[in-house]
């Protein structure tokens, strides 16, 4: 055996982003299908031309609640979510807290 003490997690970041969506405004975010810095009057405020910077966008006033924050990338507030759930909830096998 090349590594004998090497431990195998399996984690599921997909079931823990999925839960961050499905629970949104239970852990605090709002809109969560709209984009927190993009292009003003485009639908989500999201824009395949104009992107997050270009003088058309603007910036939602608290990005701690918001999941997007320009419609392809999250925020640190949804990063921090994910990885609770990873570390402290049930998407890791085995929990992370048992090992550490």
């Amino acid at each position: 055996m090349l590594h004998p003490n090497a431990k195998i997690i399996y984690v599921d970041y997909y079931g823990a982003l999925l839960n961050v969506y499905r629970n949104a405004n239970d852990l605090g975010f709002e809109s969560p299908l709209f984009a927190c810095c993009g292009f003003e009057g485009s639908q989500y405020h999201f824009s395949f031309t104009h992107g997050c910077g270009d003088e058309q966008s603007s910036v939602c006033a608290d990005p701690l609640k918001a999941l997007s924050w320009d419609g392809i990338h999250l925020t640190e507030a949804s990063y921090h979510a994910i990885a609770n759930g990873i570390l402290n909830g049930p998407y890791s096998d085995p929990p992370l807290s048992e090992l550490c």
